[in-house]
């Protein structure tokens, strides 16, 4: 996969400045692959290699959008041929989306994990969950960022623990959301915060089970109040099962009927975003570096597609943006057969232009 040296966001800007609604770049080679009448992948520009020093992670990257602006949080790259051990990979660093692409990365002081984070905007500021420093740690700590200060807290340790990575969040009725994976059972646990920064008591969500973190996202229709929906896989299976919050309990688990020959969708850990009226969710399957897309509208999903050629070598991260959709994937950056580190790549999903018809010519008047 070559590098460019353009950026999606200043590509669409270009665009948008000349009037034409021409295919973003790419598209019409990514159109030619798995297709299907329900989706579009003409709304997906090309993949481009976010750039810059710091700017590689070995354990992937999480992004969110706060009051119009886009974030991005991943790990520093391995450091050491054999990854073994290599405290850098467990740095904490930050970049933000602007007109000409991603900025500079910059490292949060004083604060590592051993996973991926997890992000959401709330009350003003955007909230980072993480986990401890260890390799297996089922720490969770908190941190936020003050966009008026451009600068993060220190982060301090929740009462909370959970396996495979730290919980997801979203907020949502006026508290921050966190689903976790109990380390002792794999079953699911929920919690909230308020403004205040305080917390409630995590409780078990009676028959939910995941063998890896799930994903959250407020979705609603204007026939379907705004819930919560979350997105996991079923017990120690690869199937995926969706479920939503109303603000007072949840629904039982769905699965999703969308994979080859309306078998359950299948995949490593799922995530979820929602934009474009739609509730998307992009995955890769168990042994496959393929990148899958479905969406749901309220009522059924229809089959996932891939995503042309984009490839993940890390579980993707998806979040809504103001104008769409922005999705990071992996490419890994090896060394005499080793992971050295991953390349990090993002691609903008926008939502469908509208076109409006043309005046229809007034009718001619024929005297009798």
């Amino acid at each position: 996969m070559s590098r460019s040296i353009f950026t999606l966001p200043l590509l669409a800007a270009l665009a948008l400045a000349s009037g034409c609604t021409a295919l973003p770049q790419g598209a019409e080679d990514e159109a030619t692959g798995t297709s299907s009448d329900a989706l579009s992948l003409l709304n997906w520009w090309a993949t481009s290699e976010v750039i810059g020093p710091h700017a590689e992670s070995y354990r992937g990257a999480q992004v969110a959008t706060l009051d119009g602006v886009t974030y991005m949080v991943h790990s520093g790259r391995c450091g050491s041929w054999t990854c073994g051990g290599a405290g850098e990979s467990k740095e904490i660093w930050w970049s933000k989306l602007g007109t000409a692409g991603w900025g500079p990365h910059q490292k949060i002081s004083g604060q590592s994990a051993a996973h991926k984070v997890s992000l959401a905007a709330f009350n003003g500021y955007l909230y980072m969950i993480h986990s401890g420093s260890d390799d297996g740690s089922t720490d969770v700590w908190l941190s936020r960022f003050s966009p008026a200060s451009q600068t993060w807290s220190a982060n301090y340790r929740l009462s909370y623990s959970s396996k495979g990575g730290p919980p997801a969040i979203a907020a949502f009725g006026s508290s921050l959301r966190f689903v976790g994976v109990n380390p002792a059972n794999d079953q699911l646990w929920m919690a909230s915060m308020d403004g205040g920064e305080v917390f409630t008591p995590a409780q078990l969500l009676s028959g939910q089970y995941s063998v890896s973190r799930v994903s959250l996202a407020v979705f609603g229709t204007k026939t379907m109040p705004a819930r919560l929906f979350m997105a996991h896989r079923a017990g120690a299976t690869s199937d995926v099962v969706y479920n939503s919050f109303n603000g007072a309990s949840w629904g039982a688990d769905l699965t999703i009927p969308v994979g080859p020959a309306g078998a359950a969708l299948q995949a490593t850990e799922p995530v979820l975003a929602s934009s474009g009226s739609y509730l998307h969710l992009i995955h890769r399957r168990p042994g496959s570096d393929a990148v899958w897309w479905t969406y749901f509208d309220g009522t059924s999903w229809p089959s996932e597609i891939t995503l042309g050629t984009r490839t993940t070598t890390y579980d993707p991260s998806l979040a809504t943006t103001s104008t769409g959709m922005v999705l990071i994937t992996t490419t890994n950056d090896t060394w005499n057969t080793h992971v050295e580190s991953r390349y990090l790549w993002s691609s903008l999903y926008t939502a469908p232009l509208i076109f409006f018809p043309t005046a229809a010519p007034a009718p001619t008047v024929v005297s009798p």
